[in-house]
Order: structure tokens, then sequence, then C-alpha cells
């Protein structure tokens, strides 16, 4: 089992902001711990494992019933007694909030909250994605990501020192007054139309090769998101395209990505082909070819899919028409 780790910074004043249906709100909470009174507060917790999976309530509709653990069965369990990170907050009713941690947990602390709980399961952030609740979704990728960033992240890259990591989990500091905030990295993502036709540009990658899904890559230093993407499928399709737009973007924690997505279109005289190897195919897909359902695709949950399914019922334009 996880235990408490008596070298921990002492519990702190952080602030979170969400975003409810009633607008944004800041709200400052104190990291529950043995011995800390925390007035106006209940506190949950998301059990992250070492794979990077969470456990959670079986109903991932909204927060309230995906963050389903209390914090004091889950230490009891042998969670840790203060938590890695700030998850989420769950509003109201009145003056009682509720605030939802993430701690990592090892294999046998996992196992063992899943089999004391029936009604918790263990699942991804992806997973949380697919039902489509914001808030639950932020929570989800916030735990993962702020959870693995600390598991990577324990010293700082300039100096070697160790970091602190405050209670919020994003920002550390060390001894010497260093500062450091959680690590994201910017990768593109999009879906590229074959010009004057209902096609677009889909990719099965050389070693996930099961699915067919929109082409994607990581920024390198010195480009911007736009230069980024036109790179990214030039390098895997030898496509070139125009006519690019923004989207929206999604966190995607198992990676440490902020994924952000773009629509272009193809130049007439680009013929797609795997150009560096990391594609095993690439072509053209009409939105017919896709709603059949004979072409298989990435799992809900990501903004791929998301992106997919939306062309494919006309919902997403690309370019003028």
């Amino acid at each position: 089992m996880t235990a408490a780790h008596p070298d921990r910074p002492a519990p702190c004043l952080h602030r979170f902001v969400d975003f409810p249906p009633s607008g944004p709100v800041t709200v400052t909470v104190a990291q529950p711990g043995p011995g800390v009174s925390t007035p106006g507060w209940r506190h949950r917790l998301l059990p992250v494992s070492p794979r990077g999976t969470i456990l959670v309530g079986r109903d991932l509709s909204q927060l309230a019933t995906m963050a389903a653990l209390g914090m004091d069965d889950a230490v009891a369990a042998g969670a840790p007694g203060h938590p890695d990170a700030l998850a989420g907050i769950i509003a109201g009713p009145g003056e009682t909030h509720t605030a939802v941690w993430a701690a990592a947990v090892d294999n046998r602390c996992m196992r063992q909250l899943a089999e004391t709980r029936k009604d918790l399961v263990e699942v991804g952030a992806r997973d949380v994605f697919a039902a489509g609740d914001p808030a639950a979704g932020r929570a989800a990728a916030r735990a993962v990501s702020l959870v693995r960033n600390k598991t990577l992240s324990g010293f700082d890259p300039a100096t070697g020192q160790p970091v602190q990591w405050d209670g919020s989990g994003g920002r550390g500091t060390t001894a010497a007054g260093g500062e450091c905030f959680a690590r994201i990295n910017p990768c593109v993502i999009g879906l590229v139309k074959k010009p004057g036709e209902d096609k677009i540009l889909l990719g099965r990658n050389a070693v996930r090769s099961g699915y067919f899904s929109a082409l994607a890559g990581y920024c390198e230093p010195g480009e911007t998101l736009e230069q980024a993407f036109m790179r990214e499928v030039f390098e895997e399709s030898g496509v070139t395209i125009t006519g690019i737009r923004y989207v929206s973007s999604q966190p995607w924690p198992d990676s440490g990505s902020l994924m952000v997505a773009f629509t272009a279109v193809a130049d007439p005289s680009s013929t797609p082909r795997p150009v560096d190897g990391e594609l095993a195919e690439v072509g053209w897909f009409s939105a017919r070819q896709i709603s059949s359902g004979r072409v298989p695709l990435p799992r809900p949950g990501s903004v791929a899919r998301r992106m997919i399914d939306a062309f494919a019922a006309g919902e997403l334009i690309i370019g003028d028409n």
C-alpha cells in the first residue's frame, strides 16, 4: 500500500478556477491531511495508478458522480494522507463545497480500493472525455497530468535541486528559490480536405495500426502551431496544405500533451503517400465511407474522433464549402 509521506509540504492555501454553467469562480481551499481542519469543505479523491488510470464512480456523466471516493475511505485503504494535486471543485449546496484531489497510488492500493468498493471502476481519462461532461473531463485530465508531472519532475532541470510541488500540483519551488511549472507538450492534429471533394485525409499509424485517424505531431522550437501542422502533414503524407483554421483543443494527460486541432485544404497537386515511415497507410476517405462504419476509427473520447464524426455528420465545414 502507498503510505503517507512524512516529508510532504505542510498544507497550504491555493486557488483553483472552475467554469460551472454560472460562470468562472475562484476559490481558496486548504490541502487536507492528518490533523488539518477545512471548515466548509468535503474532500474526495481520484487515485491515479502507475499506468495513468483513475478509480472513479461508474457514472461518468458529471463530476459529482465520477468523483465518488471519499478521502477518508481512500486513506483507510492505503492512499496518501496528503494528496498530490487539486483536480476539481464541486460547488454547493449552500456554503459547503467539495474539493476533488488526485494522488498517486500503487497497484496494491488500487486493487484493494476496487475490491472494497464495487461501485468504483478503473478507467482512463479518455473514457471520461467520451462521457462528455467538461468538468469531469477537466478533473480527470488534471489528475493524471499533475500526478504524472510530479512523478517525472522531482528535480529542477536547470539546477538539479529537488522540487517541492505545492498543493495545487502545478507549481514547484526549490530551496534556492527556483520556480518550476507542470510541463505541457503542445501537439497539433487536424483534418485535411481534398479540394472539390467531400473527402478527408486519414492515416494508419505504423505502430498503432488498427485504425485510421487524423494526422498529428509535436511542435518544434521556433514554430507556430500552424507551421507545425503544415510540417507534420507534409512530413507524414507528402501533402501540402493551405487555409489552416483552428477548431478546438484537448488535454491528453497520458503524454502530458495539449492537442491543438486544425482543419486545412490540400493543394490540388498533392498525392498522399507514406513518407517518413510513421504511417503505414494514408489516403482520402469520404463522409459516406466513414458513416458506413467500414473504416476503423479511434475510440471515442479524443479530439480526433470528435472531428471525424463531426465531418461525417456534416457538422464540420472545412474550407469554403
